[in-house]
């Protein structure tokens, strides 16, 4: 496994956030990932506040089928 990617799995397990470049080919930006089980309400506060655009939360699909969500995806390609 290569240092880097260890060292994030470390900051998640630790509850900390990881900076995550995506590409100078692709957007060109870089996204905070935050393991969302350290999240309080002050963090995604804070979140929002420095960061910006979109909050997402990962969840397996048996949760997104419970409540009928669609992929992202879907939603702009339609």
């Amino acid at each position: 496994m290569e240092p880097h990617v260890q060292t994030a799995i470390d900051a998640f397990k630790s509850g900390h956030p990881v900076c995550l470049f995506d590409s100078e080919k692709r957007e060109g930006e870089t996204d905070l990932l935050f393991p969302g089980a350290s999240a309080q309400p002050a963090t995604m506060r804070q979140l929002r506040q420095d960061c910006g655009g979109l909050l997402f939360l990962a969840i397996g699909d048996e949760v997104g089928e419970c409540f009928g969500l669609p992929f992202l995806q879907d939603l702009h390609t339609t």
